[in-house]
């Protein structure tokens, strides 16, 4: 795959190797099984929203320990990775609602156990910091943006490929930069290289 390094070391430090082995595997699957690779991607997804932890203590430690979040960041990169890894001519007939739609579903449903987590702490005056594993899902979204548009720019109809989701990433992006200037430096210029700001 033209050079691309994939996971970047930003995310490998909050990966364990057997996440990092199971994007790697699925990636490169993708290469000559994209359609199967994205079905057990989504049959994954779909299983792991249907389990429901019951119980406040016990969502807590689920919180606590972040299970959950790391799997679904992982799951997150394993998409954009497939987009990086994937037949270019194949890519962006998949690219919007089979990859970039699933990312950003696991990215909002993260940011809402991050909210009702925060609730639940703020509510029993509990003083857990959520800094850690907020900084970890953005990064996994820039992550991801910046794979996801390098795979983009290397299909052979980029220039005329219209990306629906091009705004609302944009948007995040905007906004992860005016509020945090822990991103670092080169992911920002990345994510504004790829989604330029003339629109």
């Amino acid at each position: 795959m033209a050079g691309y390094a994939s996971p970047s070391n930003e995310m490998v430090c909050s990966l364990t190797p057997e996440r990092q082995g199971v994007i790697s595997i699925l990636a490169v699957c993708a290469e000559s099984h994209l359609d199967l690779t994205l079905k057990a991607l989504q049959e994954f997804g779909a299983a792991m929203s249907k389990v429901k932890i019951s119980g406040f203590i016990s969502r807590l430690k689920d919180y606590h320990h972040g299970t959950r979040g790391k799997t679904r960041r992982t799951l997150m990169l394993t998409y954009s990775n497939v987009a990086v890894h994937a037949p270019k001519e194949q890519l962006l007939s998949r690219v919007e609602a089979d990859i970039t739609g699933n990312v950003l579903h696991h990215y909002r449903t993260s940011c809402q156990t991050l909210l009702i987590a925060v609730l639940h702490f703020v509510s029993w005056g509990l003083g857990i910091t959520v800094t850690n594993k907020d900084m970890h899902l953005k990064l996994t979204l820039i992550q991801n943006i910046t794979e996801i548009s390098c795979a983009i720019l290397e299909t052979r109809d980029s220039q005329e490929f219209e990306f629906s989701y091009k705004l609302e990433l944009l948007g995040y992006i905007l906004d992860f930069i005016k509020r945090n200037h822990w991103i670092p430096w080169h992911l920002q210029f990345a994510t504004r290289q790829f989604l330029p700001l003339d629109i």
